[in-house]
């Protein structure tokens, strides 16, 4: 990547990808929500942090990702 001026910068960084069983509306099936399956999505808080849940009672797969900066 360069600037208008020519200079350039590059930063490594890395990736990581893993596979996880997913309910049908996308939560972590190895992550239940303690009040399990209901007629709707609903938040829940687990320790110090809140979760979405599913109807199945899963959290969403999106646990924590929630910007990045380089």
């Amino acid at each position: 990547m360069s600037d208008s001026s020519g200079a350039t910068a590059s930063k490594a960084f890395g990736w990581r990808v893993f596979e996880q069983p997913l309910d049908r509306y996308g939560g972590l099936v190895k992550s239940p929500c303690p009040n399990g399956a209901q007629v709707h999505f609903y938040t829940q808080r687990v320790g110090k942090r809140w979760r979405f849940c599913t109807l199945a009672g899963n959290a969403f797969w999106m646990n924590g990702l929630f910007g990045i900066v380089l």
